[in-house]
């Protein structure tokens, strides 16, 4: 099985080289990461300046093809589907759906993530990890987001990570729907356990609000504390780990 990982905090966060081992366990990873900082991307694609495209070599794990990126997470998806990695693209016709069969990269699934803060509630619509996952069901590919509330907090990552991601691997969804998991910011000891099929909020996890001073304005934000349980975010405020999915309208 042909993995490609990617992500939206960029090649060198801990997450995706976390994401990328666990993926080398079931299948052969490509990683295609941005180059820098790019949460809060949503879909956006880079059309009006070239993106340099830069292997990895000190990638942080073994057996695994990374390559950065100077565009966003959808561009990453975007461009490996189109043939960036195969040097006979053109001659294949990159470009049509035709050229998809062909394309030896055209993964058989995504994974993205694993991104530093959850993706939940109205989240979901500016995230680029989501975004990445959105670009991937596009093309008819599988895929998987992964985020945990608060970076740094591995415990329940390291102990679930890898038999999440063995078991949704193979539990395929209709066309144009994403895996959206979500890792509580709590110990392995306090944690309550998995929550499957929640729904997104309807709300987001910080309440923003916009301060102007002397002609600027600056976001503040404060964290909410509580949430229906059968949300993603009420499940991971509640210290459970979410699982559930999310279409993508134009699919």
């Amino acid at each position: 099985m042909k993995i490609l990982v990617t992500n939206d905090d960029g090649i060198d966060a801990p997450g995706i080289a976390k994401l990328a081992a666990c993926a080398a366990k079931l299948g052969m990873v490509t990683v295609v990461a941005p180059k820098s900082q790019c949460s809060g991307m949503s879909h956006h694609i880079t059309l009006n300046r070239p993106m340099e495209l830069k292997e990895r070599l000190d990638f942080p794990v073994k057996g695994v093809k990374a390559y950065s990126l100077d565009g966003t997470p959808a561009d990453c998806v975007r461009s490996v589907v189109h043939g960036m990695l195969d040097p006979d693209a053109g001659r294949k016709g990159a470009g049509t759906e035709a050229y998809f069969k062909q394309n030896p990269h055209f993964p058989d699934i995504v994974f993205s993530g694993i991104n530093a803060g959850a993706n939940a509630g109205y989240d979901i619509v500016y995230s680029g990890t989501v975004g990445a996952a959105m670009e991937a069901v596009l093309y008819g590919i599988p895929a998987v987001c992964f985020s945990q509330e608060q970076a740094g907090c591995d415990e329940a990552v390291d102990r679930y990570l890898d038999q999440i991601a063995g078991e949704l691997i193979h539990r395929r969804l209709p066309a144009g729907q994403i895996w959206n998991v979500n890792f509580p910011r709590v110990s392995l000891k306090a944690l309550k356990g998995i929550l499957y099929d929640r729904v997104p909020d309807h709300w987001c996890m910080y309440h923003d609000y916009y301060i102007e001073h002397n002609g600027y304005v600056t976001v503040t934000d404060e964290k909410r504390t509580t949430g229906d349980i059968r949300t993603d975010i009420g499940a991971i405020l509640a210290g459970y780990i979410s699982i559930g999915v999310v279409s993508n309208p134009v699919v």
